[in-house]
């Protein structure tokens, strides 16, 4: 937990070796035998597609470990720091009792992510999930890559809070962010002609939070859009 960032981003040069040190050995073992078999195979094969293949999985999935690790030891660092909250255990996942639609399902999932953050007499209205990109200057540096940093997050609105929980890459809660209504001044939805719409969030102390939204959340993002609109 005290291990800093920068510490566990040269760490996991060696791959696997900066999850071992924030604790996770068996996620840290797991990652050494992938990347391991991915080297194993492109050397073996050395000149071959499979073997060029097998190289270029490697560099990306060594890129992976890498900045994750460095995303969890950012995180363990400012809930250390009281900067951000760290999101209660979660319950395992209920199955839902009838069969549901796309549009359904992808809100029972999110909601499903959401109650186990909520406090006393909280009560969910509407909850989405969301992609969070990076910079368009790192993206500008380092390419496709980039798209490792991007994190997700499920957003829940209960009667009078903003719930923000951001999900590593297994898709669990690793941070929550909790925020009154009343900081959030404006809000924008926009449509988009492919799978993804986008949604706008500008809080009191200047800061803008934007998603990309897909169809499936469509609905219930744009309700909670409606909601600060009506503010």
């Amino acid at each position: 937990m005290t291990n800093s960032p920068l510490k566990i981003g040269f760490a996991s040069i060696i791959p696997g070796l900066g999850f071992w040190l924030l604790g996770q050995r068996q996620r840290s073992i797991l990652i050494g035998f992938i990347l391991f078999g991915l080297l194993s195979v492109s050397l073996m094969f050395l000149g071959k597609p499979i073997g060029q293949f097998s190289a270029q999985l490697f560099q990306l999935a060594w890129l992976a470990q890498l900045i994750f690790a460095v995303q969890i030891a950012r995180t363990n660092q400012k809930q250390l720091k009281g900067e951000i909250q760290a999101p209660q255990p979660v319950s395992s996942f209920r199955k839902p009792i009838t069969k549901l639609s796309g549009t359904q399902a992808s809100e029972y999932y999110s909601k499903e992510l959401a109650k186990g953050q909520l406090q006393s007499g909280e009560h969910i209205i509407k909850s989405f999930i969301g992609k969070k990109h990076i910079s368009l200057g790192m993206t500008a540096i380092a390419g496709v890559a980039a798209d490792f940093a991007s994190s997700w997050h499920c957003v829940a609105l209960t009667q009078s809070t903003l719930i923000l929980i951001e999900l590593d890459f297994l898709w669990k809660p690793s941070n929550v962010k909790r925020f009154p209504c009343s900081d959030i001044v404006n809000a924008h939805y926009k449509t988009g002609w492919l799978n993804t719409d986008k949604i706008s969030l500008d809080f009191r102390n200047g800061k803008v939070l934007d998603l990309d939204i897909a169809h499936t959340y469509r609905k219930s993002a744009q309700a909670v859009v409606s909601v600060f609109e009506k503010l």
